[in-house]
């Protein structure tokens, strides 16, 4: 940031593997007049920050559309010329089929104990809650299939290896960015409604 102050005449490229995933990685970029002295509506990156967070996830996907079509932003992937697919069918194994059933057991259980808290503290679930639990819930079954398929992908990989293959295993999103985005408007609402109620999930012995 301090070479880009220090050089206002030089053109600059911003290159990023996680592009505008998270809107902390883009503090260095500010030669794309997002925000600063020249944006009347976010005249400091706290601010323009802030606008964005408030507005979810889907800020980012819109702030992708807008500065692609100003022609400021450019995702490129690999071609897929000459490329060969195979679908392959991974059977399960017995202790994979126990832990997904135990997975599904313990999911059912924390659902059902949020629901007898929210009674004992009788006040409504807050408005993220219940997105925020299936959001998780759908994260945590989609990397538990994920796992089931490794033992499989390192068999194959290996036979691959001996023969003098290169190996290249690409992950698609990490879910991250909208996971922690989702975890933080909860506890805002969480501590809001704390500070609102003295009685906020108080023990046996009273203390909180």
């Amino acid at each position: 940031m301090e070479l880009q102050a220090r050089l206002p005449q030089a053109r600059v490229i911003y290159c990023s593997a996680t592009g505008v995933s998270d809107l902390k990685h883009m503090v260095y970029a500010t030669r794309l007049g997002l925000w600063g002295a020249g944006n009347a509506l976010y005249p400091t990156f706290d601010t323009f920050t802030k606008a964005l967070s408030n507005r979810g996830v889907g800020s980012l996907e819109m702030l992708a559309l807008e500065m692609k079509q100003k022609g400021t932003f450019v995702a490129r992937t690999l071609a897929w010329d000459g490329a060969e697919f195979e679908t392959m069918e991974v059977k399960l194994r017995d202790a994979q089929i126990e832990a997904y059933d135990a997975a599904v057991d313990w999911w059912y259980t924390t659902r059902r104990n949020i629901q007898v808290a929210l009674e004992h503290m009788q006040t409504p679930a807050p408005t993220t809650l219940w997105r925020a639990y299936w959001s998780a819930h759908q994260r945590f079954f989609k990397e538990l299939c994920i796992c089931a398929k490794l033992p499989e992908v390192v068999e194959k990989a290996t036979k691959y290896l001996e023969r003098g293959c290169a190996i290249v295993i690409g992950l698609q999103s990490t879910g991250e960015s909208g996971t922690q985005s989702a975890l933080e408007e909860l506890q805002e609402q969480i501590l809001a409604y704390a500070g609102e109620n003295s009685t906020f999930l108080r023990s046996n012995s009273g203390g909180v």
